[in-house]
């Protein structure tokens, strides 16, 4: 039985997240076509000699990126919702994406923060997020509550 709280709690989830998702939804198929590998080169030194070997991402994967970072989803307190959570382990952070409901928002939003803001400063996130399909998770699992909320 629906109650005028629950219906307020769906309305405020799709208010808050309905166009950021809208423009995250289209990046499925090329998370679902890549494997981590592949969104990612050694830099080749066609710009200029470099004594370090550092990746050079996809275009689609920075696009990605970028867009991430300017919608609602981002919490820079994300790692309160592992602590809360107790989530220490590759296992448990799918686990808990797959499990998620409306109201696990702040992990979703916290996953998703984590592998798009610490890809900023270490190499490997972003690949690491792609290979093990997080970012293909979080969006597949917040298309899949909008649906629900939608048709409450």
């Amino acid at each position: 039985m629906e109650t005028k709280d629950d219906l307020t709690q769906v309305q405020q989830f799709i208010n808050k997240y309905d166009e950021d998702l809208n423009k995250l939804i289209p990046y499925i198929p090329y998370f679902e076509a890549h494997g981590g590998s592949d969104v990612a080169k050694d830099y080749d030194g066609k710009q200029g000699h470099s004594s370090m070997v550092f990746p050079v991402y996809d275009g689609t994967l920075m696009s990605f990126v970028k867009l991430c970072q300017k919608t609602a989803f981002m919490d820079h307190n994300y790692s309160y919702a592992y602590t809360r959570r107790r989530i220490r382990n590759a296992a448990q952070e799918e686990a808990a994406i797959k499990n998620a409901t409306m109201k696990d928002e702040d992990l979703l939003n916290g996953v998703l923060t984590k592998y798009v803001m610490e890809g900023m400063r270490k190499t490997g996130v972003w690949q690491d997020a792609v290979e093990r399909k997080l970012f293909l998770n979080v969006i597949k699992k917040y298309k899949e509550i909008m649906d629900y909320c939608k048709r409450f």
